[in-house]
């Protein structure tokens, strides 16, 4: 028979074998093993290169990549609206340089992954940092870069000798190829938003002016705040460059006056059949365009930077996408979420990416090595990383500029659909609305309206 002891005795072993078996499941990979990664990203040719090498990478171990497609247009509401949820359904998102700071603290540092420091600080630290204002360095990096948005102007090689370098070269050729009927446009590009980069957005950093002083290629939020967050869309230059644009369409007729509605989707397809001379893109649609199964003018483009307005230069931009892993997801799904990144920086797929897609690498030793052994690279890297004037952001980072754009773009659209002598009021009541959309930006930083 056993004693009251032996059963205390029992008992405690038994305790503790529990709380053992309990520290067992919480400690133990095979509890938290994950199974799959659902990735938010949008349709485009560099996504689907990223994507295939996410598949390649997690196969290997086992794991399942679930893709969610997002239309542009939709891309910065819906993720937003996913990130601030308690659970994200998305472990890694598409984290574009339009709203790097407006995700910035809903997302998980990853500037710790050890191929990162293969990329030039220069692509990332005035555009994915979770920041406070006015404290230099007192930040982390939320995206990891994966390629550069270096933007171009596509043109028929066939048709010129050479590209157009200014505004007035660019509307003379354009309409002496019209006139002999070799194209039915000589430019077409996007006005819609988001999509007024491939007109207005190109063409005022072509003409050394842009939304926010003290425009000259410099978009850096510190920057622009100690200009107060002034506008400058009543400048003369902002004036002068919506004005070309009016001109395009209703005085030199080089484009159409529907492209005041057209998407970079409408522009590209008019391009791809072979009826305009030139369009506006990211340098990334190289490879569509140069694809005989899906362009009518493959082997016949050629790239320019943007031409020079009247009190520009030429021009471009190296602004990178990453990817990013929100923040509220469990610390496990983040580990093999930012291991895969880390896979996606690594040498081989930064090659894959220009070889299939003519996306530039984000690495500095890739681009030093393509630019020294391949003459296509370089042709692209000299219009556009290597320019004259290179603008290393297309955008701001605050958490308003995304509204500021929209707000852009509508008033564009109605100054393209009206009266030219109409545009200067315009532009004044433009400047009214975004001083009124930037003011929580001001109160935030500690800044006033300067005039």
């Amino acid at each position: 028979m056993r004693s009251k002891n032996d059963f205390r005795t029992t008992r405690v072993i038994g305790m503790l074998m529990a709380a053992v078996f309990v520290m067992f499941l919480i400690a133990s990979p095979l509890g938290a093993e994950v199974k799959s990664l659902r990735v938010a990203y949008m349709p485009y040719p560099v996504h689907k290169q990223q994507l295939k090498w996410m598949e390649k990478w997690a196969a290997e171990r086992g794991i399942e990549i679930k893709r969610a497609p997002i239309a542009y247009e939709h891309y910065a509401q819906e993720v937003a609206m996913h990130l601030t949820r308690e659970k994200p359904p998305f472990d890694i998102i598409w984290h574009n340089d339009d709203w790097g700071e407006m995700y910035a603290k809903l997302l998980e540092p990853v500037d710790d992954l050890p191929n990162f420091k293969k990329v030039s600080p220069t692509l990332y630290e005035g555009v994915f940092p979770d920041r406070v204002p006015f404290m230099p360095g007192k930040y982390r990096i939320t995206g990891v870069p994966f390629t550069t948005t270096s933007a171009v102007l596509f043109y028929r090689k066939d048709m010129a000798p050479r590209a157009p370098r200014t505004w007035r070269e660019l509307i003379k050729l354009c309409q002496s190829l019209m006139k002999q009927g070799k194209v039915k446009w000589g430019f077409i590009g996007g006005t819609v938003y988001p999509h007024l980069w491939g007109t207005l957005i190109w063409a005022l950093a072509s003409n050394n002016v842009f939304i926010f002083e003290p425009g000259g290629g410099i978009c850096d939020t510190a920057t622009i705040a100690s200009y107060g967050f002034t506008p400058m869309v009543d400048d003369s230059r902002f004036q002068e460059t919506v004005e070309f644009w009016w001109d395009n369409i209703y005085t030199h007729k080089i484009a159409p006056i529907e492209m005041i509605g057209y998407t970079r989707t409408d522009s590209d397809a008019i391009f791809k059949e072979g009826n305009c001379f030139s369009v506006w893109q990211d340098s990334i649609m190289y490879g569509t365009y140069n694809d005989p199964k899906k362009s009518k003018v493959a082997g016949k483009v050629g790239v320019m930077p943007f031409p020079a307005g009247p009190h520009g230069a030429k021009a471009s931009w190296d602004i990178c996408w990453a990817w990013g892993v929100p923040k509220k997801m469990p610390d496990e799904r983040k580990k093999v979420a930012k291991e895969l990144l880390n896979y996606l920086i690594s040498d081989e797929v930064q090659k894959d990416l220009w070889k299939v897609t003519g996306g530039p690498p984000v690495t500095v030793n890739v681009r030093k090595e393509l630019y020294e052994t391949d003459p296509l690279f370089k042709e692209v890297a000299d219009a556009t990383i290597y320019t004259e004037l290179v603008w290393e952001s297309g955008g701001y980072y605050f958490a308003e500029w995304p509204k500021v754009m929209m707000t852009v773009g509508e008033y564009f659209q109605n100054m393209m659909k009206g009266k030219r002598e109409d545009i200067p009021k315009t532009l004044a009541k433009l400047k009214k609305e975004i001083n009124e959309i930037v003011e929580p930006t001001r109160e935030r930083w500690g800044v006033k309206f300067v005039k």
